[in-house]
């Protein structure tokens, strides 16, 4: 039993429905990948600069105590105060670097990683649920079984539409092959 042209036009409909929706699911992720990679680049600079802006003011006032304590003894033993300062600020960091560093650091890497996209990623969603719904509509319309049909007409159906759509697969793959040049991909030998 051949298929019939309804049939194999839904079909092919099924194949493009199918092609575009993968195509939107590629720009999708693109879409999530460079959303997510922008703000952590973006948070690092900010960590960058602010760390580098705290090491000037920290560098500055530890020279204005320094000085502030040599008048009450000499100058290279107020250095040597400020330094034991800030040996004891480095040791009470290490002690207590997981709570106020490495467990929001993880929060803000987790909360950047798993964020949506603002403006543009609602309406890619919007015409990937629309492609499934149209792509479900098409696969049912041609595969499910229909309440005038018999038993023996639903099993020819499904053989026949499997057939078309081998017949087209291969079909494609015999022109993408053949003509893949023109498709911007170089023939395979």
């Amino acid at each position: 039993m051949l298929s019939s042209d309804k049939n194999v036009e839904t079909i092919t409909q099924l194949g493009e429905v199918l092609k575009h929706y993968l195509g939107l699911q590629k720009e999708y992720v693109k879409l999530d990948v460079m959303d997510k990679v922008v703000r952590l680049l973006t948070a690092a600079a900010l960590a960058i600069v602010f760390f580098l802006l705290v090491i000037a003011v920290m560098l500055f006032v530890s020279l204005a105590v320094a000085h502030w304590l040599s008048a009450y003894m000499a100058l290279p033993l107020a250095y040597l105060v400020v330094a034991v300062f800030h040996v004891l600020v480095l040791l009470l960091v290490f002690v207590k670097r997981k709570p106020w560093i490495e467990r929001p650091l993880a929060r803000f890497l987790a909360d950047v990683l798993q964020a949506d996209v603002a403006r543009g990623k609602d309406e890619l969603q919007s015409e990937l649920q629309a492609d499934s719904r149209r792509a479900t509509t098409l696969w049912n319309s041609v595969f499910v079984k229909r309440e005038d049909m018999t038993r023996g007409d639903y099993i020819a159906s499904i053989v026949s539409n499997s057939v078309t759509v081998i017949d087209l697969f291969l079909l494609f793959r015999k022109l993408k092959r053949g003509y893949g040049s023109f498709l911007g991909r170089r023939k395979r030998r």
